[in-house]
């Protein structure tokens, strides 16, 4: 059967028919908001009575009167009113007799006098506006300057100002509309992909059983699916790493414990014969067997040690609040008498009797011992073997420095040792260095101070 493949709604698509939705309505709340605003233009400043225009006018005669009075204007000053007329969407014609004296055009200059001054447009104007005052079709007032009286007809331009505002806010509130609308959509967007984001981050911690879904049928969505299937990938492949590494750890520790066995018996039974033969031939036989068996149950030991380290990312640890003075201090000196006893010069200085340090003991007594097994390998018994232990402020250091010894081809190593001080230094939170300087070998073991909280008596 052939499988259909699901249709995706791409993010484009959908934004190109949100903006043809949002582009419809803001033209219909746009039309609606225009005829309720020509409706209420019409309402009080197209559907009036002559009367009501005629009191509106002599409410005009008057406002601007006081102000011709207040500004002492005189007949030639006529075109300062302008500033007046301006505030109340007016246009004044000022005449006097038959003659123009101002009349603003629509470039909102004034002119002054009649010659000369008027378009052809202009003049008719004129021409039909002092006739119909002449006739009486047209109101004319008069209004008193400091030299002289002009009759003046007023053209209300309010009608027009309020037409402009309702298309503005109509413009403006349906362009809000859209961009609201724009700005909805984009923080839904927006807002799955930092969901998303916040999902792979936690899984990228480590919350491996978090699910990643997005319900969308989009780009996010499908990436959302590819994610969350690499996350079940990744899952399964961790279940059967873990299963191999069970099977392994099974499997060493079984022939670690194989070999380690009869190796043991082997050894005891080695001594025996050593110690009920004393033909010297034989005792040499056996030494030379006692090296070897010895040899692999190193081996055997550092396999196990490697692959207790490095065969998973970290292992179990017992951390305690430990004081170095009296547990470290007495680990050190348990090998700085083997040492001795093995005919070095130890010399030993302790600077940090008190500090406290958070470790596991038994591994961390793993480190010492590493180190201080390869002091009586390479170590040149000729010189001093110095041992330095102290708080630098911030870290506990121990520095343990010795001279290599000038023939060490009868010492094997297989540097397992040195990398497994370091993977457990780094579990317990400190480090492990360890290099050549010259004829130095220098072994630098640094943890950090454990700083405990001082807990207060309660007060009854």
């Amino acid at each position: 059967m052939k499988r259909t493949k699901k249709f995706k709604f791409s993010i484009k698509l959908q934004m190109f028919i949100l903006m043809m939705i949002g582009l419809v309505a803001a033209g219909g709340i746009f039309i609606g908001l225009k005829s309720i605003g020509d409706y209420h233009v019409w309402k009080n400043y197209v559907n009036v009575t002559d009367e009501q225009i005629r009191e509106q006018n002599r409410s005009y005669m008057n406002d601007l009167q006081k102000y011709v009075n207040i500004n002492r204007l005189t007949v030639s000053q006529a075109e300062n009113t302008n500033r007046w007329a301006s505030g109340e969407h007016l246009k004044l014609v000022f005449y006097k007799d038959r003659d123009l004296i101002y009349y603003e055009q629509e470039t909102g200059e004034g002119d002054k006098g009649f010659e000369g001054y008027l378009s052809e447009d202009d003049r008719k104007k004129y021409e039909e506006t002092l006739k119909n005052i002449l006739d009486g079709n047209a109101d004319a007032y008069p209004i008193s300057f400091l030299d002289g009286t002009l009759l003046v007809t007023f053209v209300d331009n309010t009608e027009s100002f309020m037409k402009s505002m309702v298309i503005g806010v109509s413009l403006s509130v349906s362009a809000l509309f859209f961009a609201i609308l724009m700005l909805l959509y984009s923080n839904r967007i927006t807002g799955r992909i930092s969901k998303l984001a916040k999902t792979v981050k936690a899984v990228g911690a480590g919350d491996m059983e978090r699910r990643i879904y997005d319900g969308g049928n989009d780009e996010i969505g499908g990436l959302a699916s590819d994610v969350n299937s690499m996350r079940n990938s990744v899952v399964e492949n961790m279940s059967k790493e873990r299963e191999a590494w069970e099977a392994n750890a099974g499997l060493i520790t079984a022939m670690s414990h194989d070999i380690r066995t009869p190796l043991t018996v082997m050894l005891g039974y080695m001594e025996l014969m050593e110690l009920q033969n004393e033909d010297p031939a034989f005792a040499e036989y056996l030494e030379s067997c006692k090296q070897n068996a010895h040899k692999l149950k190193k081996l055997s030991d550092d396999m196990f040690s490697y692959f207790l380290v490095f065969g998973r990312r970290d292992f179990e640890l017992n951390m305690t609040p430990t004081v170095a003075g009296e547990v470290v201090r007495h680990m050190l000196d348990e090998h700085c008498i083997l040492l001795a006893g093995n005919g070095y010069n130890v010399s030993t200085c302790w600077k940090s009797e008190n500090t406290r340090i958070l470790i596991d003991q038994k591994f961390f007594g793993r480190v010492i011992d590493n180190v201080f097994s390869n002091i009586g390998k390479y170590a040149d018994k000729e010189k001093a073997v110095n041992i330095l232990a102290m708080d630098d402020g911030g870290n506990f250091k121990i520095t343990i420095k010795n001279y290599i010894a000038a023939d060490t081809s009868s010492a094997e190593s297989n540097g397992i040792g040195n990398k497994t001080c370091q993977k457990i230094m780094e579990q317990l939170g400190g480090t492990f260095e360890s290099y050549a300087d010259g004829e130095l070998y220098i072994n630098e073991i640094s943890l950090p101070i454990y700083k405990e909280e001082v807990l207060k008596p309660n007060k009854k």
